[in-house]
């Protein structure tokens, strides 16, 4: 009788926070419309990407509507650039595909869409929390913490957490200090945690929002004339054998 009261008590004053953006669990078109008030304008941008673990190490990333160009910097020497969603425009990144820039996990201009196809269900969601947080978790129910799923703050909309399959199990991004740029409310600071129990910490310099690259940026013929030295650095390959093939 403690237990059930006790649950009683907690769905309650879940309500009560939840209630203030969503009364009941949202559809599809709820989700999408609030999201793209945030976020609908935001498809394309440019981010430094550091990594704690690994000093002097950095990845440059732009993306533009779905095509992304992906530069690595072992100190201020370029050592691997990349282009996609082609796999085969890499330069050089050794044996494995070039990993998708981390941050696409995170972009979703359609997010319900998106997470569709990255592997979530549109016939489950929930209300969790996020530490103190109430948030909104879109493919899986209470306690399931490996299925495909999106965790939506309940205020802002912005996306604390997702979890994919990778290749070596479930992969959770962690985005968080989120701020304001250019008019939008984006992370600052993340960790990936890997199925095989590896975790990766990254921070993340936002550059510019809608940056003015041309399309070439992008493409494959850029890499031509491109040299890089040395070996790619860490944590690239690490990127590459933990994250799906593709984020987008």
């Amino acid at each position: 009788m403690q237990r059930i009261a006790s649950l009683v008590l907690f769905s309650l004053a879940l309500s009560a926070l939840v209630g203030s953006a969503w009364a009941f669990l949202p559809g599809d078109g709820d989700i999408n419309r609030d999201y793209g008030r945030q976020y609908g304008q935001l498809d394309a941008w440019q981010v430094e990407v550091t990594f704690p673990a690994f000093p002097g190490v950095a990845a440059e990333y732009w993306l533009n509507q779905g095509r992304w160009r992906q530069e690595w910097y072992a100190g201020d020497v370029l050592a691997a650039v990349a282009v996609g969603p082609s796999p085969e425009a890499v330069r050089p990144f050794g044996e494995e595909s070039a990993p998708p820039p981390l941050l696409m996990a995170w972009q979703a201009p359609r997010p319900v869409a998106k997470w569709m196809r990255l592997g979530a269900t549109n016939a489950t969601r929930s209300y969790s929390f996020d530490g103190d947080e109430p948030v909104l978790v879109f493919g899986a129910g209470p306690g399931d913490a490996t299925s495909p799923q999106a965790w939506l703050s309940n205020d802002g909309m912005h996306i604390l957490r997702l979890v994919l399959t990778g290749p070596r199990g479930p992969v959770t991004f962690r985005f968080s200090t989120y701020s304001l740029f250019s008019g939008y409310q984006v992370p600052h600071s993340g960790v990936i945690e890997a199925g095989d129990g590896e975790r990766l910490e990254f921070r993340i310099t936002w550059k510019s929002v809608r940056p003015d690259a041309a399309p070439a940026t992008y493409s494959p013929a850029s890499l031509t004339d491109v040299q890089c030295s040395g070996e790619p650095p860490q944590p690239l390959r690490w990127l590459a054998l933990r994250l799906p093939s593709r984020l987008d």
